[in-house]
């Protein structure tokens, strides 16, 4: 009565009320969850190696499966990628920690060792007995003009790797010494410009809570350490030598 009342066939009718839904005749739309979980592997393992993918990246992945599958390519939008993460969830969003590609080979497993032989060494002497004689610096180069992408990484890494071309013209904007002691004493940072000379702008709001310095390459070198070392440690003395 209803399927001639509203015109519809009795057997679909039927289907509807069983909850059978016939499969749409083509090719699927969007991809399977173990096509997706496939592409997750992907993301995973591309942020394993060094070379962590973005959504741009992930875009162009998409794409290039879509069409291959002779999908239409323009029905994966933002609200499928969002959708994408939530089923997948062993891939997470992470902010790009790039590292050069040039030296990360250098430092090897024979350097570490080196490195912990020398420091047991020196504890041995008892150098490292006194805190405020044992000090660390940390260089850091800074790009501030540039802004780092997030890119996937397998869920609960901390740091997603990436490893980049590594030279001198990495450091354009400035390079950050900061140093103190294991007792807790701290220096004031020093910052390094890569300019010849000092300009306005490059002491302005500091109140002198850190070392300034230039350098042509923008790269820490031994006479601009010098001059900070001999700022912060010696003072001039009247005693005759």
């Amino acid at each position: 009565m209803a399927a001639a009342k509203y015109d519809i066939p009795p057997k679909t009718l039927a289907n509807k009320f069983n909850g059978k839904h016939q499969k749409k005749v083509g090719c699927s739309n969007t991809f399977t969850l173990e096509e997706e979980a496939e592409i997750s592997k992907i993301l995973v393992r591309c942020s394993t190696i060094g070379v962590p993918l973005g959504k741009r990246s992930l875009i162009k992945i998409v794409k290039a499966i879509a069409i291959a599958k002779g999908m239409d390519w323009a029905k994966f939008t933002n609200q499928w990628y969002r959708k994408f993460l939530r089923r997948n969830r062993e891939v997470s969003l992470r902010m790009l920690s790039a590292l050069s590609f040039k030296k990360c080979p250098e430092w090897t497993a024979a350097r570490c060792e080196e490195w912990i032989s020398l420091l047991q060494n020196l504890s041995d002497e008892g150098f490292l007995d006194n805190p405020s004689g044992i000090w660390n610096l940390d260089e850091s180069g800074f790009r501030l003009a540039e802004l780092y992408d997030r890119v996937y990484a397998e869920r609960g890494v901390k740091e997603a790797v990436g490893y980049v071309k590594g030279s001198e013209s990495d450091r354009e904007n400035i390079s950050l010494l900061a140093m103190g002691d294991a007792a807790g004493k701290m220096l004031r940072p020093l910052i390094l410009y890569k300019e010849k000379m000092h300009i306005e702008s490059h002491f302005r709001d500091t109140h002198d809570a850190c070392y300034n310095g230039t350098y042509y390459s923008g790269v820490m070198h031994t006479d601009v350490q010098t001059d900070f070392w001999r700022k912060n440690f010696f003072r001039p003395s009247s005693v005759p030598r």
